[in-house]
């Protein structure tokens, strides 16, 4: 978003395609700052539904895996969206 804008259904082509390819992956690491990544993002462009399916995501997984970097990057994006939606 900050370094080379997409339109939305290009944004949307790459969401679904960063998805797919975390599936496949077993390293935590990539999989949470995807997530992370795909959550700041929808905050950026005032999609605050998609933002929150996105932290929502990112909240289960860090509690399915007991994996704290997940639950810290998950209440980051909720304090984002706390403070860019008033």
């Amino acid at each position: 978003m900050i370094v080379a804008p997409k339109p939305l259904d290009q944004f949307e082509k790459l969401k679904k395609e960063a998805i797919e390819a975390i599936l496949k992956t077993t390293d935590t690491y990539i999989k949470n700052w995807t997530r992370f990544v795909i959550g700041s993002e929808e905050i950026l462009r005032g999609r605050m539904a998609h933002a929150r399916d996105a932290t929502s995501e990112l909240l289960r997984v860090g509690h399915m895996l007991n994996d704290p970097r997940a639950t810290g990057q998950g209440l980051n994006l909720l304090a984002w969206m706390s403070l860019v939606s008033d």
